[in-house]
């Protein structure tokens, strides 16, 4: 269906338009503020119903009003009033009346506000927010929240009221999450693994520490003996040194001898008994074993000490690669949660029913079209999309509104005019002139402007 005839009075700036479109391109133009959008916003009220009718829907000072459109198959008018009322009467060709028209309608009207050149000149964001506006991701939004990790928390911000909108925010919340943590267990791991691996361990190091407790006593008794046979040989040299104090009195002696003979004998018996206890301890001396060696048990008792130090290090080694390889699992599970929410991400928008087949969005929130994001597909392409996604929408009623086409070059209204024609659609546009001349429907003073008799025909 598309639009045979519009008559608009009374609406927004319109007086009184009639307007009855023989191409696919319906052009209305004129100067600013002369009624141009008020003539796309009178289809919007005659077929959109409550919530696309403004709340002044009314040329200012005027009581009432009314849209007429003909679609050929159906006939729609809708009236207004001052105090905000209004009727909607829906005929069929033969004028026969439908009860429920505004359901009527609904049901071969599904988003005429989609305006494909307000979607080529947002921002790649607000672009994703207009698509998902019009399309439905077939999600539970409380199922969402198996993706994420129970160690990982997640924002409590506020999410969009549009179900798909909100999707793809709570999934970009729980990936940038999960990445979050993940950066800070790659940080723990890394670091734990620079700790283990700056631990550099003797090839012999043992794998139980080496008891030190008996090589202890070993070489305490070892001490012992070599301090029992010290002592023995302090005391000989003692005795010796003893010895020869007594020999030197009795050199001295000698000539006193007849008078010191008792004392002389008592030297001697001291002599006697000195001599038997150096020969004791002679022979004690010989008896001893030989001192041990106490530099072989040093040497084992040092190397001890150093394989102990390294079993220790052992230890600390093992229980910082145990840290490390905590962290590393902890870091792959949190890419696996990352991967498992991409891929949750994709398989919804795959099950999603965007208006037009090969339709995506990217991690980045860019629509894509068969993977190209569409931002860089030049401004001609996005137009096409633009009016293609629009076509799908209202697969039924053939009519496109396109407001502030004052952007639109020669070349592009040349591409918009021959799309129409081969998709056999309805594009109404609006745009700025200055003069009514080379166009069919210029409004002016809220009319459709009609030339004069008392003007001259344009000779040229």
């Amino acid at each position: 269906m598309k639009i045979i005839q519009l008559e608009a009075e009374n609406i927004k700036r319109l007086r009184a338009v009639t307007i009855e479109p023989k191409e696919n391109v319906v052009e209305i133009s004129g100067k600013n503020e002369s009624g141009k959008s008020s003539t796309l916003d009178s289809i919007m009220y005659a077929l959109g119903g409550k919530d696309s009718i403004a709340d002044e829907p009314l040329r200012q000072g005027e009581k009432k009003g009314k849209v007429v459109l003909n679609l050929g198959k159906y006939k729609v008018t809708r009236t207004f009033t001052a105090a905000g009322g209004g009727t909607l009467k829906v005929e069929s060709a033969d004028g026969s009346e439908y009860k429920s028209p505004q359901t009527l309608l609904d049901g071969f009207l599904n988003d005429l506000t989609f305006d494909p050149l307000r979607f080529v000149k947002a921002s790649p964001g607000a672009q994703k927010d207009m698509l998902l506006e019009i399309s439905q991701i077939p999600v539970n939004l409380a199922d969402l929240s198996k993706l994420l990790p129970a160690s990982v928390p997640l924002s409590g911000k506020m999410y969009s009221t549009n179900p798909s909108l909100a999707c793809l925010e709570i999934i970009a919340d729980i990936i940038k999450a999960i990445t979050d943590q993940r950066v800070l267990v790659g940080r723990d791991r890394d670091r734990a693994k620079g700790a283990w691996e700056s631990i550099i361990l003797p090839d012999d190091t043992p794998a139980e520490p080496i008891d030190l407790a008996d090589l202890i006593k070993k070489r305490q008794d070892a001490n012992e003996v070599v301090m029992r046979k010290q002592q023995l040989i302090d005391e000989k040299e003692r005795r010796i040194t003893e010895l020869s104090y007594v020999r030197e009195k009795l050199a001295g002696m000698e000539q006193q001898i007849e008078d010191l003979r008792v004392r002389f004998a008592k030297e001697r018996e001291a002599e006697n008994a000195l001599t038997f206890n150096i020969k004791e301890c002679e022979g004690a001396i010989l008896n001893m074993p030989p001192a041990p060696d106490n530099s072989a048990l040093d040497e084992q008792f040092r190397s001890a000490q150093f394989l102990n130090k390294a079993y220790e290090r052992a230890q600390e080694k093992k229980g910082l690669q145990e840290t490390w390889m905590g962290f590393e699992s902890t870091y792959n599970n949190l890419t696996n949660s990352i991967i498992a929410a991409r891929k949750e991400r994709e398989d919804l928008l795959v099950k999603t029913k965007f208006p037009i087949d090969n339709l995506s969005i990217n991690d980045d929130g860019r629509i894509t079209l068969a993977g190209v994001p569409i931002d860089q597909r030049g401004t001609s392409k996005q137009i096409l999309l633009g009016l293609t996604i629009c076509a799908a929408l209202n697969p039924l009623l053939r009519v496109i509104l396109l407001r502030d086409g004052n952007d639109i070059d020669g070349d592009n209204m040349k591409l918009i005019s021959q799309w129409a024609t081969e998709n056999n659609m309805q594009v109404w546009i609006e745009r700025v002139a200055d003069s009514p001349k080379g166009h069919l429907f210029y409004i002016e003073d809220g009319g459709i402007f009609q030339e004069r008799a008392d003007e001259p025909a344009d000779k040229g």
